[in-house]
């Protein structure tokens, strides 16, 4: 026999050292981007598929969830078993009347689709059956099969003699190497060369094979003469051949077979040419490819969380900086907790180091944040003074600024001085109590002292460390959300300082102004300084609902967050400037009206305070319609709920006004039934409708509607009386 050396479709690769240098951070990215590339031919190529006439289609939509699997970093069995699954089922439909398959990566061999061998290809030159052999001759028989194992010839180490069916099946015209020539069937058994006579494994013994009396089922078939040797090699499982050798059973169900056709691809990674399906035969090369980096994928990305853990363990062996998130535990697990709460002296000497570690540690805060603490410390001289009171204004007045101002003051007195005295005075309590222990030792009785002294009641040691770091981080978080929200403390201190200048106008124009105007209409001082008080009533209440909007702002560090490119609370502040300066000019240009328009009725006087309150319960009304857009804005659900109940307590100021007013000069059933109803409007909750915002302005209208008709009907009913 000729000696045959396969000819094999490879490629003359060099190790890519760049890759292999590369940290597997960067490895996994490498492989990411070749995996996703390979996803976009493949996203390509099932747009052509699925425009063709096949009843099962290529799904793109797999490939883009894998693509998104890679893009994320993760490997999800799942996903990958969809994608493969659908790429089987596509390729099984292509396969199913393929009788033979020739490959791009071994051009030495074709495999028989019907019985699942690999068969030489000798028409092309890629084998040669050599001389032919007497099937007596088993030793040298077996010798040529022996040699092609050992060689694993073509990449295969099983073959062996072929039976009866093989040739059945070049009988039937399904292998390229079947020849027809004037009537005579043979086959190629070297290059360019056919003939008939072969050996064939019969009855368990070899005999030569007649193929063109084979294929007409006349003359002389078998006889003990020379013949050619066309090894086989059989391929498949060997649960899907019956119990001759390269026949497939009967029983073997189509797609059971060609799910064996496809193992065969993948076991001997074989790429194979699907006949008048381009696209497909580029698709099997591209999964190979795409499971080659699956594997490298898989291994690096696995290497990469193992890092990644190691990094975060090793970085959770260490305490981190000074944040608003720094973990207590992290102190709280260099000290031996135990020994800590059972002895004083450890107690007191580890939290002492606990205390001297935060202060070095706020120092290094300090250092490396200069410039956001000069700022602070800027912002602070502000509020160096207490606060003075203003001779312009009343005692009540000046007392609702000054706790705004103090408010503020404290609120925005950002550093960590309050943190260094805080600590300081733990570590005078701790130097009080070593010497206490010193006290207890010059006693007589000195053990008897130091086990009283050691019965007083202490903190657990890690209680202390939670709590010496809460006292430094809660200055760390308020230095945080000054650094990120400066614009926004600015401007809370620009609208404190707009607002006690506009009470103080208050207090001296607009009380000249009403005074005059009262003056000169002949009004009583008795008359117009009632509506003043009133007035000044009103502007301290929406003064003191200023302070519980910032108080809540900066202790919740709510709404930082923007509507219409503004800050939210900014935005929430200009609505109830709106709604001062309309009650202002409600005060100076309407008010005085109402009395004169009910000066001289009977019930007058409560019907213009019915009809003022009612004016201003709208202005409140008002305010809460304008706040719908930016409640509705507000991501956080607390701060929502605070808005509303903030807003709605306006309103119920109002009523709260209208129902003493009415208790005070009158009572019968009809009016007890109406204050009734204004006792519901005012308990009416809002928190319900904060899922809609279309439910929520409805349901405004229909309280204001509610108590305008209220109102209406208790007017009536008064002017009766």
């Amino acid at each position: 026999m000729a000696e045959n050396t396969p000819t094999t479709a490879t490629k003359n690769t060099k190790p890519n050292n760049e890759v292999a240098t590369l940290n597997p951070q960067q490895q996994l990215a490498t492989t990411s981007k070749q995996i996703r590339k390979i996803c976009q031919e493949l996203s390509a190529i099932s747009t052509i598929h699925n425009e063709a006439d096949f009843e099962t289609e290529y799904e793109t939509a797999l490939i883009d969830n894998f693509a998104q699997m890679i893009e994320t970093q993760e490997y999800d069995e799942d996903t990958i078993e969809a994608v493969e699954q659908n790429f089987v089922a596509v390729i099984k439909e292509a396969i199913k009347n393929q009788d033979y398959f020739l490959f791009q990566n071994n051009i030495a061999v074709f495999m028989s689709a019907t019985n699942g061998v690999m068969l030489p290809d000798c028409k092309n030159g890629h084998y040669d059956c050599g001389n032919q052999i007497s099937p007596t001759s088993s030793g040298a028989i077996n010798g040529v099969v022996s040699k092609l194992n050992k060689a694993k010839w073509a990449g295969f180490e099983n073959w062996q003699v072929p039976t009866e069916p093989i040739f059945a099946e070049f009988k039937a015209k399904k292998n390229p190497l079947y020849y027809l020539n004037d009537g005579n069937h043979s086959i190629y058994f070297h290059k360019d060369s056919t003939y008939y006579s072969f050996l064939v494994i019969r009855n368990n013994t070899y005999t030569r094979m007649d193929f063109d009396n084979f294929c007409k089922n006349s003359g002389t078939i078998y006889s003990s003469d020379g013949g050619f040797l066309y090894p086989v090699c059989p391929v498949f499982d060997l649960d899907i051949y019956n119990s001759q050798a390269a026949v497939v059973s009967a029983s073997i169900s189509l797609d059971k077979r060609l799910t064996a056709v496809i193992d065969v691809f993948d076991r001997y990674a074989l790429l194979p040419y699907i006949t008048a399906q381009d696209h497909l035969t580029h698709a099997f090369a591209l999964r190979a490819q795409l499971k080659q980096h699956l594997v490298s994928y898989q291994t690096t990305l696995a290497e990469v969380k193992r890092l990644a853990e190691i990094k975060r363990q090793e970085e959770a062996k260490q305490p981190k900086s000074l944040s608003a998130g720094f973990d207590y535990k992290l102190l709280l697990k260099q000290y031996d907790v135990v020994a800590s709460n059972e002895s004083i002296f450890q107690f007191n000497r580890n939290l002492q180091a606990v205390i001297d570690e935060l202060l070095l540690r706020m120092n290094e805060f300090e250092v490396k944040h200069h410039g956001l603490i000069d700022k602070c410390n800027h912002a602070k001289l502000r509020f160096a003074q207490e606060y003075e009171p203003s001779k312009q204004l009343d005692a009540t007045a000046n007392q609702v600024l000054a706790q705004r101002y103090a408010l503020i003051r404290h609120k925005f007195d950002f550093g960590l001085e309050s943190a260094r005295l805080d600590l300081a005075g733990m570590t005078q309590q701790l130097k009080n109590s070593q010497l206490e222990i010193e006290r207890c030792n010059r006693s007589s009785d000195s053990l008897l002292q130091l086990a009283t002294y050691l019965q007083l009641p202490r903190p657990s040691f890690a209680l202390a460390v939670e709590n010496a770091v809460n006292i430094v981080i809660s200055e760390v978080a308020r230095l945080e959300f000054y650094n990120t929200q400066q614009n926004l403390v600015d401007s809370i201190i620009q609208q404190d300082q707009n607002w006690q200048e506009a009470i103080k106008v208050l207090f001296s124009t607009y009380h000249q102004e009403l005074e005059s105007e009262c003056l000169d209409k002949g009004i009583e001082a008795e008359i117009y300084q009632p509506i003043f008080a009133d007035w000044v009533k009103e502007r301290l209440l929406l003064e003191q609902k200023f302070t519980e909007l910032i108080e809540y702002a900066i202790d919740n560090q709510a709404f930082t967050y923007n509507y219409q490119q503004q800050n939210c609370l900014v935005a929430i502040l200009k609505l109830l400037q709106d709604y001062k300066l309309r009650l202002d000019k409600f005060y100076r240009e309407e008010r005085i009206a109402i009395h004169e328009k009910y000066a001289f009725q009977a019930q007058g006087s409560l019907q213009e305070r019915y009809e003022a309150e009612l004016e201003m319960y709208k202005f409140s009304s008002q305010l809460q319609q304008n706040l719908v857009q930016v409640i509705f804005a507000i991501p956080n659900l607390n701060d929502k709920l605070f808005m509303v109940r903030w807003a709605n307590q306006l309103v119920a100021n109002y009523i709260d006004d209208i129902l003493a007013i009415t208790t005070q000069v009158t009572s019968s059933s009809a009016i007890s039934e109406i204050l009734t109803g204004l006792q519901q409007v005012k308990q009416m909750t809002l928190e319900r409708y904060l899922s809609d915002v279309n439910a929520y302005s409805q349901a405004l209208k229909a309280r204001e509607k509610e108590f305008d008709s209220l109102v209406y009907k208790l007017r009536k009913n008064v002017s009766k009386n």
